[in-house]
């Protein structure tokens, strides 16, 4: 739809023309507050949230199950290793550590004189 408008007044009239299409076409508000509201029976909320409750329940089962069936298993490392282990992981230091070290954390002391 390329129309071109030579003014103010050629869009006011395509505009209401618009309305006027789109009017037509929509029920009246009687009509609307006569049509029966579409409500779900209180018997169906109640199959689907006792079919809720039901999936609910196979799966905490099946997890269970599985859980059972297949306990988790821990591999058995000796203590001296364990220790030896945890003794590197604490040694280590990441390489930017270097970025964290600061001169002074004084917020009070004067700015250095090469920067203003």
């Amino acid at each position: 739809m390329n129309h071109r408008f030579s003014d103010d007044r050629d869009i006011q009239r395509s505009f209401d023309a618009l309305r006027d299409a789109d009017l037509e076409g929509a029920p009246g508000y009687r009509t609307l507050l006569r049509r029966p509201r579409a409500t779900e029976s209180p018997r169906s909320t109640i199959r689907l949230a006792g079919a809720w409750a039901a999936g609910g329940l196979a799966l905490a089962a099946a997890v269970a199950g599985v859980m059972i069936l297949f306990p988790a298993r821990h591999a058995d490392v000796p203590l001296d290793n364990a220790i030896s282990q945890a003794q590197e992981m604490s040694s280590w230091s990441a390489p930017t550590d270097t970025f964290l070290e600061v001169d002074s954390l004084d917020s009070r002391s004067e700015p250095p004189a090469d920067r203003p």
